[in-house]
């Protein structure tokens, strides 16, 4: 019997890829996959101070497994979306990157502005 949801699944991300993204590159050490689609996403935090709550938005990218053919997320990895450059790194002892859906086919990665 066909899984349907996952099916379902595999569309959306098709679909998010055809309608929402953006073309980027994605740099690991001396490996490179260019002209991907990756699509902007955003985690908010928030952190309790003394003096109050600060407030801050770090930059995820959501990117199909299917198109990340090196291989899961690592710290240090570069995303370059036009001029900009961002550093895949891991927000406040958290890992780098988790699945995006329940069907672990996109990855959420987790990144800080590195230049533009």
């Amino acid at each position: 019997m066909a899984d349907m949801l996952a099916d379902a699944a595999d569309w959306i991300a098709g679909q998010q890829q055809y309608h929402l993204s953006t073309t980027g590159t994605y740099r690991r050490g001396g490996s490179v996959l260019t002209d991907i689609a990756i699509t902007r996403g955003a985690s908010g935090r928030q952190v309790d101070q003394l003096t109050g709550i600060l407030s801050w938005f770090d930059q995820d990218w959501l990117i199909p497994a299917s198109v990340l053919t090196i291989g899961p997320p690592l710290a240090g990895d570069k995303i370059e979306v036009g001029t900009e450059v961002y550093e895949v790194l891991p927000p406040n002892g958290e890992d780098c990157w988790r699945w995006s859906d329940n069907h672990q086919t996109i990855y959420r990665i987790h990144s800080k502005r590195y230049s533009a």
